[in-house]
């Protein structure tokens, strides 16, 4: 083997560093995007469900008289249960991720 092979060997071929510089950057890009939407999905995850009507909804329909007394107590104890529930499923599923994450 000849000393000039042998360097030609170590250079590399320009295009080659350029093929895989871009393979490199493309690879970047495509951790870059699954990353962000991982981070999306897991920051839904936390949210609270939103309903149809908060409680500031309904106190205000009921001082414009748009509800009775009796149908504002229905639709608030409704609204109340519903963010209870939604709390307590959230808590289970932190309680089952951290037992997840501990085995």
């Amino acid at each position: 083997m000849s000393p000039l092979l042998a360097t030609d060997q170590t250079r590399g071929d320009p295009m080659q560093v350029v093929l895989w510089s871009a393979l490199l950057l493309a690879a970047l890009a495509l951790l870059y995007v699954v990353v962000m939407a991982v981070r999306r999905r897991l920051g839904r995850r936390d949210e609270m469900p939103t309903v149809g009507f908060t409680l500031a909804d309904l106190r205000q329909l009921h001082k414009k008289g748009h509800l009775s007394n009796e149908e504002y107590e229905k639709a608030k104890g409704a609204l109340l249960a519903a963010m209870r529930g939604a709390m307590k499923r959230q808590e289970e599923r932190k309680r089952n991720d951290a037992q997840g994450a501990g085995s």
